[in-house]
């Protein structure tokens, strides 16, 4: 990092992640001695804030130190800290995160850890990763990521609509016409051991939808998830996968439900046309996660499926493979479920 003529802190390309800002005002005698964490691969410690301050250390990713004084100059927000060893200096407060607040992250991601991944998605920019669904203020902020950030969604919250003005971060994006509600996204970082989950604004994002099922969308759809279901090789000895394609009208404000239709597609190696077929399309009203279990020539699939009255009920799915490697989709119970409310 270094000193720009504005007198800023700039971190350099080789940091992965910008962190959590702890504070824009003046020091707060009551968070003062609290611990925290470096999240850049590198940090220099700095003898002053000013223009010709010098490098006096540098930490690494993970380090632990306290801060003990807090300023702002030029809108940047600046901490000393005591590190290890005697070092003790200034830093740009976005290069730290709360301790605290990274040990919840940790807990969550315990608690998801063997959840199937529902999507992927990417930041259209900046994106603040949270503790709780919920930005009515920055309490529950973990850290802030750059732009193109890649994360694992393994579930979908609908929460009401945030009535306070969007900040940087959470930049908004209607999920629906209509809707009362705003998507949140639970989710995993991918190898990133420091900040390893939290939540995002779904508005804040945008789907990775895998371009060989991009195809298959309804024109009056958009899809919201999908499920591997299997792997084929194609006659390059490429992997090829099966899908379940999770879906939601456009026009669909209904905020107990995160999708309203599923379709199953298949791979066939030995089409040299059309390598993706449909395998069976249904209308049902249901909730995230969705859970698969892959075996030899079988894999099933189950979720929780809402009825008219919005009751959650178990609906189950099994994808077999025929003979000639066709895929064949059978409903497992007879529950009452149905696409409408």
């Amino acid at each position: 990092m270094f000193l720009n003529h504005r007198n800023k802190l700039v971190l350099t390309a080789g940091s992965v992640l910008t962190a959590l800002v702890f504070g824009m005002g003046g020091c707060k005698s009551d968070l003062l001695g609290e611990a925290a964490i470096v999240i850049p691969e590198r940090m220099e410690v700095r003898n002053s804030i000013s223009r010709v301050s010098k490098t006096i250390g540098e930490l690494k990713r993970g380090d632990e130190v306290t801060i003990v004084e807090r300023t702002t100059q030029a809108e940047t927000a600046y901490v000393r800290i005591k590190a290890p060893g005697g070092l003790e200096g200034w830093s740009d407060a976005r290069n730290l995160a709360k301790k605290i607040n990274l040990e919840k992250s940790q807990e969550l991601a315990s608690t998801i850890a063997g959840m199937s991944t529902q999507a992927e998605c990417r930041a259209r920019a900046s994106i603040k990763v949270r503790l709780t669904p919920i930005r009515a203020n920055d309490d529950n902020l973990i850290a802030l990521f750059p732009k193109d950030t890649l994360f694992e969604v393994v579930d979908r919250e609908n929460q009401p609509k945030a009535t306070t003005q969007t900040s940087a971060g959470d930049e908004d994006k209607d999920d629906a016409k209509g809707a009362k509600y705003e998507v949140w996204y639970k989710v995993r970082l991918k190898d990133n051991a420091i900040v390893p989950a939290g939540y995002i604004y779904g508005g804040s994002v945008e789907l990775e939808v895998p371009q060989e099922i991009a195809y298959f969308v309804h024109p009056t759809r958009k899809i919201v998830g999908w499920q591997k279901l299997g792997t084929v090789k194609d006659d390059r000895g490429q992997d090829n996968y099966h899908y379940a394609i999770f879906q939601k009208a456009y026009n669909n404000a209904d905020e107990k439900s995160d999708f309203d239709y599923f379709q199953v597609v298949g791979f066939d190696p030995k089409n040299k046309s059309v390598s993706y077929y449909n395998v069976q399309r249904k209308e049902v009203r249901g909730v995230f996660p969705v859970s698969t279990k892959i075996e030899s020539n079988r894999t099933t699939f189950e979720f929780k499926a809402l009825d008219s009255s919005n009751n959650e009920q178990s609906a189950q799915y099994a994808v077999d493979i025929d003979a000639r490697g066709h895929l064949k989709m059978s409903h497992l119970n007879e529950a009452a479920i149905t696409s409408k409310k």
